[in-house]
């Protein structure tokens, strides 16, 4: 049984009491149950307990960035180091999803296939069927709680994702916006730049805010 936990497409409560009772009725069976799933905390407790947990931990980013240039050199795909940077930083540690962006973004040229950079983000959106304004949001909030650690990775890849959001207006950014929790700072942020603005500002505009919060003004967007 695979994801048996996830949010969406897992067992519903009464599903997983009614494999709770199948378990209990094949207790003095030769019957083995075996069940994957990335949040065993949505489990009923008493199902969780039926099982012998075994933590699989993901592979390390390096070691994952290594295995796909192993598949692209292998199914013959053109590909430069920061998009597979890119995407594998993206959506680690989800190898399959990393595949399936590599596998969207690969275009025929030709004789050859290669991995196009201007099609990532694409396939990003459409695999996860998000928009640019949510892609825009879930960008911005990222870089917001991590801005007291961004890494010269992340700055090496700001231009990329930054590109696709320069023409997104501000109060069509704040819709998307959780006011909950630690992203009450991050609102309060975009009402003080609206006030230092004739016009309203843009995503790029925030982000460069983010970026001088951070004590990084130097990088070129």
């Amino acid at each position: 049984m695979e994801e048996i936990g996830a949010p969406s497409g897992g067992l519903t409560l009464q599903a997983q009491s009614a494999l709770l009772n199948v378990i209990e009725e094949s207790v003095n069976t030769d019957t083995r149950f075996i069940a994957t799933t990335n949040f065993p905390e949505k489990l009923l407790p008493a199902l969780r307990s039926r099982f012998i947990q075994l933590y699989i931990a993901p592979m390390e980013k390096p070691k994952i960035l290594e295995h796909v240039k192993n598949i692209c050199q292998k199914e013959n795909i053109e590909f430069d180091e920061k998009t597979l940077e890119y995407i594998v930083s993206s959506l680690y540690p989800n190898m399959r999803t990393i595949l399936q962006v590599i596998d969207l973004a690969t275009v025929q040229k030709g004789n050859k296939k290669v991995l196009s950079h201007k099609l990532v983000a694409d396939s990003l959106r459409n695999l996860f069927l998000l928009n640019e304004e949510e892609l825009a949001k879930t960008f911005v909030i990222a870089l917001w709680r991590n801005r007291k650690a961004i890494s010269k990775n992340t700055l090496s890849l700001l231009p990329y994702y930054a590109s696709q959001f320069t023409k997104i207006p501000i109060q069509e950014l704040i819709k998307f916006i959780d006011v909950r929790y630690t992203e009450m700072d991050l609102l309060e942020m975009i009402v003080d730049l609206k006030r230092r603005y004739n016009v309203n500002p843009t995503v790029m505009d925030i982000i460069a805010e983010i970026l001088k919060q951070a004590n990084i003004e130097d990088i070129q967007l």
